[in-house]
């Protein structure tokens, strides 16, 4: 949490809240554990969206052979790192922000200024569980873009 209250202050002092490595690497996964499980569902799908759309740039022109495993495997990746770098530029300012509106909400409520402190840490600190729901969540994810894809076909 203190790395957090760190980057708050930085962000409030106009120098922006940094770039989470974490996230970037670990995307969905650190979504989950984070519990930012929104903000995970949505990082996957628009993974997803971005590696259809590199792939049929690729296969429209012709830059890669199709039917090649390396293909696929630097689709992916420049699929991944399209929406990952970007995500942990902003992954700080979403978790914030998200930390923030929970700290409204336990003021508004009365809260004494322990209880707010507790009630973020529950909201919002790391959850193991998290990264166990993450892999389902992809799993599930890349399972239904299969099942979709074959039956397309």
């Amino acid at each position: 949490m203190d790395y957090y209250v760190g980057q708050l202050r930085r962000a409030r002092a106009h120098a922006g809240s940094g770039f989470n490595g974490a996230a970037a690497i670990f995307g969905t996964t650190w979504c989950f554990y984070r519990k930012r499980y929104r903000q995970g569902i949505l990082l996957a799908l628009a993974e997803l969206a971005t590696s259809a759309i590199v792939w049929a740039v690729v296969a429209g022109t012709g830059m890669l052979p199709v039917d090649d495993p390396e293909t696929e495997t630097i689709t992916a990746l420049i699929a991944l790192i399209a929406v990952r770098v970007p995500f942990g530029q902003m992954a700080n300012r979403l978790y914030l922000q998200a930390a923030e509106a929970a700290a409204r909400t336990a003021r508004a409520s009365g809260d004494p200024r322990e209880d707010i402190r507790q009630t973020l840490t529950g909201r919002g600190g790391p959850f193991a569980t998290g990264i166990a729901l993450s892999i389902l969540a992809q799993l599930g994810l890349q399972t239904l873009v299969t099942f979709l894809g074959l039956a397309a076909a």
